[in-house]
């Protein structure tokens, strides 16, 4: 099976919204976190049928983010 790895950009700042354009056109973008809504409404216009959200968990449910 030579399925390819799907990615989540998580935050959309400097490098990031670079990251999620290259991503995309790589057909690898599967979600884009970023805690600025204004900044998330413009990805998912420019972005269809990416899935997003707006905080950490929501990226990997049941894990526990520690060290920030």
């Amino acid at each position: 099976m030579n399925k390819q790895p799907s990615v989540a950009v998580i935050g959309s700042g400097y490098w990031g919204k670079n990251l999620v354009r290259n991503y995309h056109e790589l057909g690898a973008l599967k979600l884009i976190c970023d805690k600025n809504e204004t900044v998330l409404a413009g990805f998912k216009k420019q972005y269809p049928g990416v899935d997003s959200c707006l905080a950490l968990n929501e990226v990997c449910p049941g894990r526990i983010w520690t060290g920030w």
